[in-house]
């Protein structure tokens, strides 16, 4: 699944971060909006998701239903 793709990139940093968007993952929170990206705002990272889905809806039909679940 996708989120335990992104956990699995989280590894590698400090734990307080990797605790932090593993519990936004599970209580369906934008993992932006728990652990903070200096210099993007909220609704800037918003449409770059947005992009990056439909790029993913296109070519990988097998993920549907996964990028409908973060769309919502």
């Amino acid at each position: 699944m996708l989120e335990d793709y992104v956990l699995e990139r989280l590894r590698g940093l400090a734990p307080a971060l990797r605790e932090a968007a593993g519990e936004a993952l599970r209580s369906g929170v934008p993992v932006v909006s728990a652990t903070g990206i200096p210099g993007l705002r909220d609704f800037e990272v918003r449409g770059y998701v947005g992009d990056i889905l439909g790029m993913v809806a296109r070519h990988r039909p097998d993920l549907k239903d996964d990028v409908e679940r973060i769309r919502r």
